[in-house]
């Protein structure tokens, strides 16, 4: 409400659940709010007409003194929510400066003049701060920056950050960075990349998170309405690409039309992610037949969507790379097989097609109950990437309605 210039707002409230209902349901809900409608119309006044805090300029931050154990100072941030709930760096001035060193940009120039849903103003100061709490260190500011700068890109209406952290949905920020600065800032992308006991993804991870939901206000349960959520809700799963073990060479950014040596962040929001635990598969055929299959769990990646990205362990791409498939070859397979009959999906409400995501598009031609939907819409929308280290496992990250799509990608030494 305040972030959109009203300093208060009247509200009508029609409860859950809103779904998986029958029309003459949804007629009664919305006639059992109609009086409360028109009392808010013609009735209701605003309780207050000034926004508090509204002109505070978002340079340079506040600053609060505060006198207390290491306990006492991360209780302060999460009563203030100006925390997670987890263990946080306090960003006192001395850590900010120091933080401040790892670019050149000025401490008070927006990077983000509105991060949604509350409409934060994200400043070079702000990022330092966000990160010194997330345990980051300054040389990884041009990182965050360039993170920073994907989350705010929007390639099409309806797709930003507010999308992908107010949804029931339970979608996260999914971030891989490709470039020589994976080795050089110590990013994993090998053995356990996308776990635990990874500093400097976990770090950045939790900065991605912190700065959304902080500053952005996508905190459950008035900002973030996901049902249940996930641990991807608190760290952003963040990995560097594994070059080295990528047997059709080119990276995704290179793909993309980046040179070899330039630094890139991938940012990308999903779902929760599906592994494919295939140890048996020898001939590549079968171990894509089993990857069309994960792809095709109707509850999580609904019919022509915008595709996902295959996180391929390089055990898994070096099977498929050395019985000769392309990634174009892998992509048109997955394409092709990775479908399931119209009847299964969340789609059909009294006989009709209710649920617009998953509604075939006009030039696909007509629709029985048996016939067989893609995944998505077209097979360039697959993406693929390697990370990761020894064993027979890959994970599909569905990109989901709410996510940006195609993924964002940003060059990170313009922010240093």
């Amino acid at each position: 409400m305040e972030s959109f210039g009203a300093a208060d707002m009247s509200f009508v409230t029609v409860p859950h659940p809103l779904g998986m209902i029958s029309r003459d349901e949804v007629r009664a809900k919305a006639d059992a709010a109609f009086p409360e409608i028109v009392k808010a119309a013609t009735q209701w006044k605003p309780g207050r007409t000034v926004i508090p805090g509204a002109n505070k300029a978002p340079y340079p931050l506040e600053t609060v003194k505060f006198k207390g154990t290491y306990s006492q100072v991360n209780k302060m941030f999460f009563d203030n929510k100006w925390s997670l709930g987890l263990p946080i760096v306090p960003p006192t001035k001395e850590a900010v400066a120091r933080m401040l060193k790892g670019t050149s940009h000025k401490p008070g120039e927006i990077v983000w003049d509105a991060i949604p849903p509350r409409n934060g103003v994200v400043t070079v100061e702000l990022i330092a701060a966000t990160g010194v709490m997330a345990g980051c260190k300054p040389e990884h500011m041009p990182v965050l920056m360039a993170i920073v700068e994907a989350m705010k890109t929007t390639p099409v209406k309806g797709r930003e950050w507010r999308a992908l952290t107010t949804t029931t949905h339970h979608t996260a920020p999914l971030v891989i960075v490709s470039g020589p600065i994976v080795k050089e800032l110590g990013i994993a992308y090998g053995i356990g990349a996308m776990g635990p006991e990874m500093p400097v993804n976990n770090a950045i991870g939790y900065f991605v998170n912190l700065l959304g939901d902080v500053a952005g206000g996508s905190m459950p349960p008035d900002g973030d309405k996901t049902t249940q959520g996930w641990v991807g809700n608190i760290i952003a799963t963040v990995a560097g690409e594994n070059v080295d073990q990528n047997p059709w060479k080119q990276s995704w950014p290179v793909e993309r039309g980046f040179k070899p040596q330039e630094n890139v962040v991938i940012y990308a929001g999903g779902g929760m992610p599906m592994n494919e635990n295939d140890h048996a598969s020898v001939d590549p055929v079968d171990l894509l037949e089993v990857m069309a299959f994960t792809m095709n769990s109707v509850g999580l990646s609904r019919c022509f969507q915008d595709g996902g990205v295959w996180i391929m362990g390089p055990e898994h791409a070096a099977q498929l790379a050395n019985g000769g498939w392309t990634k174009q070859a892998i992509r048109e397979y997955l394409f092709k097989n990775a479908r399931a009959p119209f009847r299964v999906q969340p789609a059909m409400v009294d006989g009709k097609c209710a649920a617009t995501a998953c509604c075939p598009p006009a030039d696909f031609g007509p629709v029985t109950p048996d016939t067989l939907v893609p995944v998505c819409k077209r097979a360039d929308q697959i993406e693929i990437v390697v990370v990761g280290g020894p064993g027979k496992h890959s994970q599909w990250w569905p990109f989901t309605e709410f996510g940006p799509f195609p993924p964002i990608m940003t060059k990170i030494d313009k922010w240093k």
